[in-house]
């Protein structure tokens, strides 16, 4: 269950960032999709967020430190969004700034569900810690 709860994340962070980045495009460049374009999107968006919960598993990996996970996790994502990037026509290779702009995408992405990810799992402890304390007080 808990892996299924992972990939169902996992996807909806993908679908949810596609849909924004899609949005930031079309505001720069007037361009509309072709509905075509748009399922081929979704559909990267799904391979994606499947592939990234995927290596996220890295994390389940004891005998890694955590820094190893860290970067193994990273350049992984790094390596997936711009493979997905190349697929779905994000960036040109002769353009840096194309590049530049699915690399800083990427790590502002990160960073924001990082911090997502590390206050729910806070939350989940801190409710753990605090069904602790109660069975404790009942206990005495």
């Amino acid at each position: 269950m808990r892996y299924f709860r992972i990939l169902i994340i996992s996807v909806l962070i993908s679908l949810s960032c596609s849909y924004i980045i899609m949005s930031l495009n079309i505001l720069a460049t007037n361009e509309v999709m072709t509905g075509q374009q748009l399922v081929e999107e979704v559909i990267i968006a799904i391979v994606l967020g499947v592939a990234i919960s995927v290596i996220s598993q890295i994390f389940e990996v004891e005998r890694i430190p955590f820094i190893g996970q860290l970067l193994v996790h990273i350049l992984g994502i790094l390596v997936l969004v711009f493979a997905a990037g190349y697929f779905g026509n994000w960036y040109d290779v002769s353009d840096l700034s194309t590049v530049m702009f699915v690399l800083i995408a990427t790590v502002i992405i990160y960073i924001g569900t990082w911090w997502v990810i590390q206050n729910l799992i806070k939350k989940d402890i801190d409710e753990l810690n605090q069904t602790i304390k109660k069975r404790r007080g009942e206990l005495k």
